[in-house]
């Protein structure tokens, strides 16, 4: 069975984050009735790592298994053709080997958090930026920041339930 590595890219607001939830409207199930289009089926395609409600990406990652042997080009043309008019792309494709995960195979994610300190309400990147009305102490989130730079053990932040190898991770 064919294995392919989607990058996917989409606004958020619109859905109730990436995982599929009953009854709510998810990007995962929004690429699933894509893929089901292409191949009458019902698929599952696993990401590398999940968004909440109302929140972007911009390389999501993730992948799954069809029955076809697809050219990449003409499968992300294909899924991109039955996501309109919904705000989700498939940015690149690539098939892959069989073993490939996209969870476990990732070795980096970036996470990008903007501020926008004006008391003016936002007009062109309303969801996309974290209004805050007043002004900031820079120095201090500067300060604040830096001590969260290295390596470090996250095992207090950790679920009691997380797959993850090792709680200690690199910023």
């Amino acid at each position: 069975m064919p294995r392919y590595a989607l990058k996917i890219e989409y606004n958020g607001q619109p859905f109730c984050g990436w995982q599929r939830q009953h009854g709510l409207a998810t990007v995962q199930q929004t690429v699933e009735d894509a893929l089901a289009k292409l191949e009458p089926a019902e698929h599952r395609i696993t990401a590398a790592g999940r968004t909440d409600s109302g929140v972007h990406a911009l390389g999501q990652v993730a992948h799954c298994d069809l029955t076809k042997d697809w050219d990449s080009f003409r499968l992300s043309e294909a899924l991109n053709f039955h996501l309109k008019p919904l705000p989700v792309s498939i940015i690149e494709c690539n098939a892959v080997s069989e073993d490939w995960h996209a969870r476990f195979s990732a070795i980096e994610r970036y996470y990008v958090f903007r501020l926008l300190t004006r008391r003016a309400p936002v007009t062109h990147e309303k969801g996309l930026v974290w209004q805050v009305a007043h002004n900031l102490d820079l120095k201090a989130m500067q300060e604040g920041a830096e001590k969260l730079l290295g390596t470090h053990d996250f095992t207090t932040f950790r679920s009691s339930i997380c797959q993850a190898q090792s709680p200690v991770k690199t910023l």
